[in-house]
């Protein structure tokens, strides 16, 4: 009996795995540098995905029922959950390669199936194939830009998109059906011709190269100022006002800021060649002299600051600016006459000429002295030639007086010669520590 129980529960499950033939998932990841297999599925990012993609299918099955209100609401839905799924991953450690794909599988019904379907059941039925080629061509590049994201997820800068993300597409193109049915729009053939450009033009935004700013720098553990906690209350307020109205703006604005960005950083780089070509036939001498302008003047307002305090000057920085001037002018073809200024040699060279020609002995009434006494000698020597002796003696005094005043005034030259070789051999020295 036991042999017999035994094989009927084989036979069970047998039948059991030819009717459900369902296995454990398995899935290899890298832990600790090493590579392990693990069973089964995280729970919580995966229930948010599945949430986004109900929300999908029931804004399809909306759409076609022609109740775009609720249409509108399962699409605001799915991009939440869409947003969270992610995040709670990332926050939870418990991103698999198994959510990624599951996710990008519910971004294409809930937001590539779903808005062209809303969107045709709006307006496009009037257009007939048109309308459902611009249906298609949004769906087909929806799935583009999924297939893209899936490829260089791990190669691109996490901080930017390329391409507009899939969840802002599908509320620019559900969103307005959403308002139109809201405000009671009749539909018309240049209303019919507009959606579907927009359809199209979205669907190319989905599949450009454009950047857009992902938020997933936003750090939710962190804090933040009170100011943004405040504005975000402030905005969810309007927003609960006038949602229909408030998320197409921010759509739409979100959408054309890729576009904006692109023109800006073009415009930028167009102007950075622009002054490099500028650059490139300006004269090299004015080029290298245009970078130090700013350091000339500010040694200049130094200068002044020290002048005007009463502080020693550095000669150097002040005799260097007369020497640019002249190479600008050269450059230009001009003449221009730069004030010399006088060294501190010599300033101190014209004081010690001044003082010592004040400390000399007037050479001038030494002749004056010996030209009336030789003018009265002789007529001495006429009147009395008892007196000739005395004046020959006197005659004698005076040459010698002459002879010692000719002493002083030959010491005086050489001591003159002597300072002024010295002043000049500091002068020269100094012009060659300036120079250095």
């Amino acid at each position: 009996m036991t042999s017999e129980n035994g094989d009927l529960e084989e036979t069970a499950e047998v039948d059991l795995d030819s009717i459900l033939p369902i296995d454990e998932h398995e899935e290899i990841v890298s832990e600790d540098g090493k590579k392990v297999r693990r069973r089964g599925v995280y729970l919580l990012p995966n229930l948010f995905t599945l949430g986004a993609l109900f929300a999908g299918f029931y804004a399809v099955i909306a759409g076609m029922s022609g109740q775009f209100n609720e249409a509108g609401w399962a699409i605001m839905i799915a991009g939440i959950c869409d947003g969270l799924d992610g995040r709670i991953a990332r926050l939870t450690n418990t991103q698999s390669a198994f959510g990624a794909q599951f996710d990008s599988l519910s971004d294409m019904v809930s937001f590539g199936v779903a808005p062209a379907i809303i969107m045709f059941s709006w307006a496009f039925a009037p257009l007939g194939q048109v309308g459902w080629a611009a249906s298609f061509i949004y769906m087909s590049c929806a799935a583009l830009r999924l297939a893209r994201y899936n490829v260089q997820s791990g190669t691109v800068d996490k901080r930017f998109f390329v391409g507009l993300q899939s969840p802002v597409a599908a509320g620019l193109v559900a969103f307005v059906p959403w308002v139109g049915f809201r405000y009671g729009i009749e539909v018309t053939p240049v209303i019919a011709y507009l959606a579907a450009i927009l359809t199209v033009f979205t669907g190319l935004l989905m599949i450009s190269n454009y950047r857009y700013f992902s938020f997933k720098e936003l750090n939710f553990k962190g804090t933040v100022p009170y100011m943004v906690f405040i504005f975000t209350v402030i905005l969810l307020v309007v927003i609960a006002q006038n949602p229909h109205e408030m998320l197409l703006s921010m759509c739409v604005l979100y959408a054309f800021s890729g576009p904006v960005g692109w023109v800006y950083k073009k415009q930028k780089q167009v102007r950075a060649v622009q002054r490099s070509k500028l650059d490139e036939g300006r004269d090299p001498e004015l080029q290298a002299h245009e970078p130090k302008a700013a350091s000339k003047k500010m040694t200049r307002k130094a200068a002044k600051s020290k002048s005007a305090a009463g502080d020693p000057i550095d000669t150097e920085a002040t005799d260097a600016e007369p020497a640019s001037k002249k190479k600008k002018a050269k450059s230009r073809g001009l003449k221009l006459k730069v004030p010399r200024r006088k060294s501190r040699s010599a300033k101190a060279k014209d004081s010690k000429s001044v003082q010592e020609s004040e400390k000399s002995p007037p050479v001038k009434t030494a002749k004056t002295s010996k030209e009336k006494k030789e003018s009265t000698a002789p007529q001495e020597t006429e009147s009395t030639s008892g007196k000739k002796t005395d004046v020959h003696q006197e005659t004698r005094e005076a040459a010698s007086t002459d002879n010692g005043h000719g002493a002083d005034k030959e010491k005086q030259t050489a001591t003159l010669d002597a300072s002024e070789q010295n002043l000049n051999d500091a002068s020269g020295e100094w012009h060659k520590d300036a120079s250095r």
